[in-house]
């Protein structure tokens, strides 16, 4: 693997827009683009991201010290604020530079707002958290280290069944992802004979969630009335700037605690949630879970050093996400040495190769015909009480066998 990513490094070129140009030598140095949200929504991921990016980095480059080769990775990193028209704004300037390559960004309104751009230019993004199926495309330059928004859905419709619940309450911000996990969720909970009420969604932006949180209350009351509260849970897509404020608005009712709650992959993990003292107490006493793109034992024990060097750097903990983002880096520059990027479907046929032949921190990268993570393992975090609370691995969906399996409790 050493020898083949300095193989990949020393024969990097950067390529321009067009399919049938030859890209200029960047003589030593590989560049590649972070797109990440460091400040605002999901920071969290943002900031492990980079840490994990920067540890890829330094890894590829102590290799080739001691091989005696003078080529050097570097990154270029640009905090998106999770907002798509700083994203494209960052996307611009850095292709503008000659960067080619581009990691991240992390939300699917923010890829939507690059993709043509992408396309157009000629630039490659590999995003490590972007889900929505509207954006699972063939032959595009859109790939996406995650699966999409189906498969994630597929995995929390089965946690809920094995929690018993019949009727899910939704909640869910407006944008791209988070729409379609709602519409994943809903429509494959209906398909296995769950009821989906009408539930409540809210603009980006918003601060004041007094409407949105009346209508689910009242959704919440008529569903626990009719079957029971322990069958009724609260499905909530979103960020985790609005998990903060929902959680803590909603804290004060006990209705909204009267019944589960579970999110979203924008949520899990979030360390703004565990800080504010409101919205971990109520995320605790709600049971909340959610999940993240899955790792199994031998992989977490396999790669624990890297985990504990990103927590380290970063001061949160590592998910299956943010190590999605340093696979990214090393199946992007074997790619790169195949076919360079001269031309860009060459190079998008190369990337599937190689992401169906590497191994790495999350496993096999195999990615299916629309650029999107092929197989959908899932772990499920719950937020736990405590001083201070904390979110620990409590179940594990496993796509081969479609089913949860208990892993335990807080």
């Amino acid at each position: 693997m050493k020898r083949l990513l300095a193989l990949a490094l020393l024969l990097g070129v950067v390529g321009c827009g067009d399919d049938d140009s030859s890209g200029p030598d960047t003589g030593n140095q590989l560049v590649v683009g972070a797109l990440l949200s460091l400040t605002g929504p999901g920071q969290t991921l943002g900031r492990t991201s980079e840490a994990a990016l920067a540890l890829a980095a330094d890894d590829a480059n102590a290799q080739l010290t001691d091989q005696g080769s003078p080529v050097r990775v570097s990154l270029r990193v640009e905090d998106t604020g999770l907002d798509p028209t700083r994203a494209l704004d960052r996307l611009r300037t850095l292709a503008g530079e000659g960067v080619r390559i581009f990691i991240g960004p992390q939300s699917s309104s923010e890829v939507n707002a690059l993709k043509a751009f992408a396309d157009s230019a000629g630039v490659i993004i590999l995003s490590q958290g972007s889900t929505a199926g509207a954006l699972s495309i063939p032959d595009d330059n859109i790939f996406r280290l995650v699966p999409d928004d189906a498969a994630e859905g597929a995995a929390m419709v089965e946690l809920l069944k094995e929690d018993g619940i019949e009727t899910v309450v939704p909640l869910w911000r407006e944008d791209a992802g988070n729409q379609g996990l709602h519409d994943a969720v809903e429509r494959l909970f209906e398909a296995a004979g769950g009821t989906v009420t009408a539930g409540a969604s809210y603009a980006p932006g918003t601060t004041d969630f007094t409407a949105t949180l009346a209508t689910i209350r009242s959704e919440i009351e008529a569903a626990a009335a009719q079957g029971g509260a322990e069958t009724v849970a609260v499905y909530f897509a979103a960020f985790e700037e609005s998990a903060v404020a929902i959680f803590a608005a909603a804290s004060g009712d006990p209705a909204f605690a009267q019944v589960r709650w579970y999110g979203g992959d924008g949520v899990v993990q979030s360390s703004l949630v565990l800080a504010d003292a409101d919205a971990a107490d109520f995320a605790a006493a709600t049971q909340f879970r959610a999940p993240t793109y899955g790792l199994d034992d031998q992989l977490l024990q396999e790669h624990a050093d890297l985990i504990d060097a990103i927590e380290a750097r970063s001061g949160l903990s590592a998910d299956a996400f943010t190590l999605a983002a340093y696979d990214a880096l090393h199946v992007a520059a074997l790619a790169f040495a195949d076919v360079g990027l001269g031309s860009i479907s060459g190079y998008r046929s190369a990337l599937l190769e190689q992401a169906a032949a590497y191994t790495g921190a999350t496993g096999n990268t195999e990615l299916n015909a629309a650029g999107d993570r092929a197989v959908g393992d899932y772990d499920f975090y719950q937020v736990c009480p405590g001083s201070p609370a904390s979110w620990q691995r409590v179940a594990a969906y496993r796509a081969a066998a479609r089913a949860v399996a208990s892993i335990g409790g807080c």
